[in-house]
């Protein structure tokens, strides 16, 4: 018997209008995702993952299509309806972290209880166990410039369970992290999964999320062109014109390297500053290495 999904779209177009100029983010995309599963959206960066993502959390809404996000029809929703979805229905991960600077990291946790209308106390006990789940017990007091940016991530992970909404978003979420830290990331996100039962909707160039997602689902052009699954990670591909995943890692490797000279060169032009460039040249580092490891540990050379 077919479950139904919880999350359905057919024939979603997004358009932005930047005053004569007219960009088309997603062109007739088709998506459905069950309940209590793990999905990673890998494309190419322009490809629509940051649109879906907004999308699905009630942020934007839809130029034309159906959008169906448990049970809500956000393409028609009204104001009202979107911010109960974004405050209930949806927690969002975003690669910089999104946390208050002047609230401690308790503080930040329970402030979407707050704007649910929690209980003092009650928030305060779930803030410390989502704390505790994320290890980050001993840190409640810190502000975010007191955690590295894996401590930070994972006070975004518990602040997105705050409200136990059953989806959780999670746009580029290890982008900003090393190895070790994106790692724990990942292993929460699947733990919400697992423990939780949540939906969860990953957009990302990681593969250390495709490796434990339940479907891989690729995206180019605003379209969903391809489904893998993780165990088709270096399959063949159906038709030559189709890649298998080993074949985009190490592409992705290649325009990660090529983008890091193009940083360089700009640095050393004096066309950006130097901190755009540290913090763009450390997200490329943290790319390579992933994409490199990746590569490895299924048997194959960059």
């Amino acid at each position: 018997m077919a479950v139904e999904p919880v999350i359905e779209l057919r024939d979603v177009f997004k358009i932005y209008h930047t005053g004569r100029l007219k960009v088309v983010a997603l062109r007739g995309l088709y998506m459905s995702v069950r309940k209590a599963e793990m999905v990673a959206v890998m494309g190419p960066s322009g490809s629509g993952k940051t649109t879906l993502i907004n999308l699905l959390a009630g942020i934007d809404k839809p130029t034309a299509g159906y959008l169906r996000v448990f049970g809500v029809e956000l393409h028609k929703a009204d104001e009202r309806t979107l911010e109960e979805h974004r405050l209930h229905r949806v927690g969002v991960i975003f690669q910089f972290f999104n946390l208050i600077p002047s609230l401690t990291a308790l503080e930040n946790v329970e402030l979407p209880m707050v704007l649910a209308g929690q209980p003092m106390m009650q928030r305060r006990q779930r803030a410390l166990e989502l704390l505790r789940m994320v290890g980050l017990e001993h840190r409640k007091h810190h502000r975010p410039d007191e955690l590295s940016g894996g401590e930070q991530q994972r006070v975004a992970i518990a602040c997105a369970l705050a409200n136990d909404p059953p989806l959780i978003l999670a746009d580029e979420p290890t982008g900003e992290l090393d190895w070790e830290s994106g790692s724990k990331v990942v292993e929460l996100l699947r733990r919400a999964v697992n423990e939780a039962g949540k939906t969860v909707i990953v957009a990302t160039h990681d593969p250390r999320i495709a490796r434990v997602a339940d479907r891989i689902l690729r995206i180019e052009d605003g379209k969903i062109t391809r489904e893998y699954r993780p165990t088709e990670l270096v399959e063949a591909p159906r038709t030559p014109k189709e890649e298998t995943v080993v074949t985009y890692l190490r592409r992705r490797l290649v325009e990660a390297e090529e983008e890091l000279h193009r940083l360089e060169r700009a640095h050393r032009e004096g066309r950006i500053s130097g901190k755009e460039f540290h913090g763009k040249y450390q997200r490329l580092l943290n790319l390579i290495e992933a994409l490199t490891d990746e590569l490895q540990r299924l048997g194959y050379t960059a």
